[in-house]
């Protein structure tokens, strides 16, 4: 009957040492698992600013076609009633052309490129 208690203090040893070395390996995992997800949850956090970057930059770029899409529309309003006014110009000068001289369709001639060049130096301020 000696041996028995030698066994199960043999065993209870053993039995010791393999449960260390359980919770020394599930403690080590837990490490890496938390370690891991610390790292995860940083790259998270990047991502998250990056994608919102994106957005402020997409917002931004929205906001400026609004605006180029106002202004093109002022400046097709612009020409569009620029070139009512050439056209209403023309029919005057081709009116007055016919019942001229050629001498003063010379001078209507002038006057028309003189007010053409203006008209096209207006077009191009705007």
């Amino acid at each position: 009957m000696g041996e028995q208690p030698q066994k199960k203090d043999r065993f209870s040893k053993l039995d010791d040492s393999i449960n260390q070395d359980n919770q020394s390996y599930i403690d080590n995992q837990l490490l890496l698992q938390n370690k891991t997800i610390e790292q995860q949850d940083r790259g998270l956090d990047q991502a998250s600013q990056g994608i919102e970057r994106v957005q402020h930059i997409a917002i931004a770029m929205g906001d400026e076609l609004s605006d180029q899409n106002r202004e093109l529309e002022e400046m097709e309003r612009d020409v569009e009633r620029t070139q009512g006014m050439m056209k209403r110009t023309m029919n005057r000068l081709n009116k007055l052309l016919n019942q001229t001289s050629d001498k003063g369709k010379i001078i209507m001639i002038i006057i028309l490129v003189v007010i053409i060049i203006g008209l096209v130096a207006v077009i191009l301020a705007v």
